[in-house]
């Protein structure tokens, strides 16, 4: 990803981090040429926050770029983990998100944090030091879903959200979108639409995020009941953990798009019937800016 950063915006130089383990297993970590591509630099540094047991070791990174004379930085976060871990719910719970945003703070002078369509918008209200930016893939994976139902035979596109919390994240992407819920059925819980009409429609369920791709497949099921003619599904992240290949082949979608935030499981999600994985380089590249 970081090539594609460089090659979309043109102005970049990468530099080189080294990343090994003393014999131990405790980090050897070494920022290459810090006269040539720190001191004195506007840094911009690509997280991977994918694999949690890796976030410390770049953590250590981060803090030490202010410290080696950067001129200011900036951290790029395609997928912010922890981010659905937000609040607390039951007594007990530890809310992730506010605890890795305490650690970005720690750098030794205010750094602008670029995060891809987080899945906690309260993130913004946990920074006292850094300077969050969020961006968005969402306005590009939902080009062209949206076309008006006509007379003359052709079949409309509409979107839906699967839940009411997409419709707030995106709503004035689609303001004319089909929206499901879950609802309580005896003691079961049932996706369902709650607005929209999706009969003969070709319908992309857009979300910021697939899990295991359970609520996604749920949706789908209640789209082709309803007399959709196709359905899709569209997501920023996918998560995709072992069992969601088998559980969004129930979907029966006729394309499943995700984009490479998180770089390891893209390449599982390149398996997915219909897949397709776009690249995030573009608009991390544009936030650069």
């Amino acid at each position: 990803m970081a090539t594609d950063i460089a090659v979309f915006d043109g102005n970049v130089d990468r530099g080189s981090i080294r990343w090994k383990r003393f014999a131990d297993g405790s980090s050897d970590h070494f920022i290459e040429n810090v006269g040539r591509d720190v001191k004195n630099r506007d840094v911009v540094f690509l997280a991977n926050f994918e694999n949690e047991d890796h976030v410390f070791r770049q953590m250590s990174v981060i803090c030490a770029f202010h410290p080696y004379g950067a001129a200011s930085l900036t951290v790029l976060i395609p997928y912010f983990t922890g981010a659905s871990s937000d609040r607390i719910i039951v007594k007990g719970d530890i809310v992730m998100a506010k605890t890795l945003v305490r650690a970005l703070d720690m750098t030794d002078q205010p750094a602008r944090v670029v995060v891809l369509d987080p899945h906690d918008e309260h993130l913004f209200h946990y920074f006292r030091q850094c300077v969050p930016e969020f961006v968005s893939m969402m306005p590009s994976l939902m080009a062209g879903l949206t076309t008006p139902r006509s007379t003359d035979g052709n079949m409309p596109r509409m979107v839906c959200f699967p839940d009411d919390g997409a419709r707030k994240r995106y709503g004035q992407y689609a303001p004319d979108a089909i929206v499901c819920a879950k609802v309580r059925n005896g003691t079961e819980r049932k996706v369902t639409i709650i607005e929209g009409d999706p009969k003969g429609a070709h319908v992309t369920i857009v979300d910021d995020m697939i899990q295991r791709g359970g609520t996604a497949a749920e949706c789908a099921k209640a789209l082709h009941a309803a007399g959709a003619a196709s359905v899709a599904i569209r997501a920023v992240h996918g998560v995709l953990p072992d069992p969601s290949a088998s559980i969004l082949g129930t979907a029966r979608a006729r394309e499943i798009v995700v984009t490479d935030s998180l770089p390891t499981k893209s390449r599982t999600a390149r398996f997915l019937p219909g897949s397709d994985v776009r690249s995030c380089a573009p608009a991390l590249a544009r936030a650069m800016r």
